[in-house]
Order: C-alpha cells, then structure tokens, then sequence
C-alpha cells in the first residue's frame, strides 16, 4: 500500500475535495520550513509529504487508482497522454491505470493556496487574523511586509435593552497573538471597555486601535460589534418601543388599567387607563416614553393588544349577553 495519504493529511477516506483543501490548508501552515526553524529537517519531510498528499488526492483520477491500487498504482512509471493517463490491459481485460509520480514541488503548491514569493494573493497567516501580511522570513517564502492595513478583527457583545436604555459600561477580553520578526509567535490578554450610550442600537460598531495581533510593526484595529439580547416584553424599532398586551373581552369592551414596567427600573410603571372600546386593531400611544437618543428627545411607546375570547358562553348568560350587546351603536 505504501504512504497512507489519508493518514497524512488527517482526514477520512470519504473525505469531499473541500475537506482535502481544508486539511492541506492547515496542515501546511503548521509545517511550513519557516515556521519551524528549531526543526526545520523535520519540517521539510513533513512538508513535503503533505504537499505530496494533497496533490493525489485532490485529483479524481489520481485518488481512484489510488485507493484501488495504493502508492504503487501512482507510481507505475507510465507518461500522461493528451492530459490523461496511460493503461495497461490487467487479468480479463480490466484496465490498470498508472501515473508518473513525478516531483512534487510542495512551494509551488503552497503558492496555489496562499500567493507567491511577490507577496499576491492570500497571505498563509490570514486565518490566524494577520489579514493579507506575511511573516514568513526565509526562502521561497520570504515576502516584504507590504504597506496595506491588517485585516479588522471582529469581536461581538450582548447587550441588554434596558442597558440601552439607560447606557453601561462593558468590559471584554480580547486574546491576541504578539509576533516578532523571527517568527515567534505569543498570546497575550487584555481587558477593553465598550462604553454603551443610552438609545445604542443592535449592531452598532466600536473601533478600538492597535488592539488586536501584533505582526512586526503592523498591530491590528479590533471591531466591537453591539447585540441586542431578546427582551421578554418589550420589542424595539428604531427609536420606538412596542409592548404586547394581553386583554379580555370583557376588558376590551368596558376599559381597562395598564401597569406596563418601565426598561429604566423595573419596580416603576407607566399607569394606563384606556377608557376607549379596544378594537382588535387598536393601537395606544404613550409620546416620549421610547427609546433615548443622541438628539436628547425620545422615541413612543406602543401599545398593541391581544384581546382573548371567551371559549364558550353558559347557556344561563347568553340571553343577558345578547340582550347587552344588542343595543350597542356600531
């Protein structure tokens, strides 16, 4: 059978092309020559190999012979022909195909993925949130650091409505990985602090400078991304809010008293006494008690009601509910 491919690259046999690239991807950034300059004899053979994996079992043709006829239907000896490979009639009749292995040069498929030694295309460190940057420093992969900025990292924070409301301070850790010019790389912690101004909106972006990973002389800005945790009763739009009132009939028809929880502190109510028949589509409107604003004014708040039937009427009321609704002008 010979190398096992599969093994190599650390993936099932029933692995998708996908899957393959993934696993190239990071394997070949794991041993790369450059990153591994305390083992670089080591680093190369793995390389290579990976390189070599990649490379059979990336294409269909090659990966069919392969899993029929291991390492030693690669490397039968036979030149391509016209782009495919030549065969050999086996027992009965069955075609045996076999390709030149050739020499695999694990640069020049390295290069595919992630750009060649001018520093064009992806740079191999950009899933490690380096953006398009290099840090590799020696041989066919030594780049100069090019001038464009580090890609943003993006970070996200849960916020509550009612610290929208009112406006908080949160504070997030951010783990960053520090650089040097020999390729050493660190992890370092440090704490910022997302100031929320009260009427913040869901998706709201903060900008913190040079917090994110150090490469060389490059530091990375870090985005902050505000959002807004689901409330139990309230529901937000825009500057509004909208609160969702469940109700009688009975209640709908003769008034009813509204004690609604405030977002600024929960043992305050706004009182509501609605004396107006509820309809089913029957909006009511508090001016003023929305959301802040940078403007200093404040958004409404609406009230939407669910009025709730009775499931059935005691045949002892129904003359008497008949008899009250009969006469109501419509």
């Amino acid at each position: 059978m010979g190398k096992d491919y599969y093994s190599i690259l650390e993936i099932p046999k029933t692995s998708s092309l996908d899957a393959i690239k993934k696993a190239y991807k990071k394997l070949a950034l794991k041993w790369h020559p450059d990153r591994n300059l305390n083992k670089k004899a080591e680093a190369e053979a793995k390389f290579k190999e990976i390189a070599e994996a990649y490379e059979v079992l990336s294409d269909p043709d090659k990966r069919k012979i392969y899993d029929q006829f291991g390492e030693e239907g690669i490397r039968g000896g036979a030149e391509f022909a016209d782009g495919r490979p030549q065969f050999s009639r086996g027992p009965g009749g069955t075609r045996t195909y076999y390709f030149t292995s050739g020499a695999t040069d694990p640069y020049k498929i390295f290069e595919q993925f992630f750009g060649s030694a001018n520093g064009m295309g992806q740079s191999p460190f950009s899933s490690m949130g380096f953006g398009d940057d290099s840090i590799f420093l020696g041989g066919r992969s030594k780049m100069a650091f090019k001038n464009s900025k580090l890609k943003d990292a993006v970070r996200e924070i849960n916020v509550s409505l009612e610290e929208m409301y009112t406006g908080t301070v949160k504070k997030l850790k951010i783990t960053r990985r520090i650089c040097d010019n020999s390729g050493h790389s660190t992890n370092d912690a440090k704490i910022i602090e997302v100031k929320i101004q009260p009427g913040c909106i869901d998706g709201h972006t903060f900008k913190f400078q040079n917090a994110g990973d150090q490469l060389s002389t490059q530091t990375q800005d870090v985005l902050v991304v505000v959002r807004q945790l689901p409330h139990p009763y309230y529901k937000r739009q825009g500057d509004d809010l909208i609160f969702n009132c469940d109700i009688t009939l009975y209640q709908a028809l003769v008034g009813h008293k509204l004690s609604i929880p405030t977002l600024h502190d929960p043992s305050t109510h706004h009182t509501v006494m609605i004396k107006d028949v509820i309809s089913p589509d029957y909006v009511h409107q508090l001016p003023g008690c929305g959301m802040p604003t940078a403007s200093g004014r404040r958004g409404n708040l609406y009230i939407h009601f669910n009025i709730k039937f009775p499931k059935s009427i005691p045949p002892n009321q129904r003359e008497q509910v008949k008899a009250a609704l009969r006469g109501l002008p419509y």
